[in-house]
């Protein structure tokens, strides 16, 4: 499970850094946060994208952003724990999951 979510991570960041400007100040994000049983935050993650220049990279952040937090939740018992995201900054788009 580690090795998996460690291509997940490192492909991602090849798509992200690769380029010139692929990664601009003004592209969409995912994001989210995840709480323990107190409400505390664990962890947040933070992961852009634009689909113009990687064409799946919105389905990628997405994945990686959810993969991320439930990696940050290690320790505690996901039905302890509260998941708030992986929202999209750019809002809901029609006919994606």
């Amino acid at each position: 499970m580690v090795k998996k979510t460690l291509f997940i991570v490192s492909s991602f960041l090849f798509l992200v850094l690769s380029g010139s400007n692929s990664k601009a100040f003004w592209d969409p994000t995912f994001s989210g946060c995840v709480f323990d049983p107190l409400g505390n935050k664990i962890g947040c993650a933070k992961y852009s994208y634009n689909e113009k220049k990687n064409p799946g990279s919105r389905r990628k952040a997405e994945d990686i952003c959810n993969a991320d937090l439930v990696n940050k939740a290690k320790g505690y018992k996901l039905t302890d724990v509260r998941f708030d995201g992986c929202w999209d900054s750019a809002g809901p788009y029609p006919g994606t999951r």
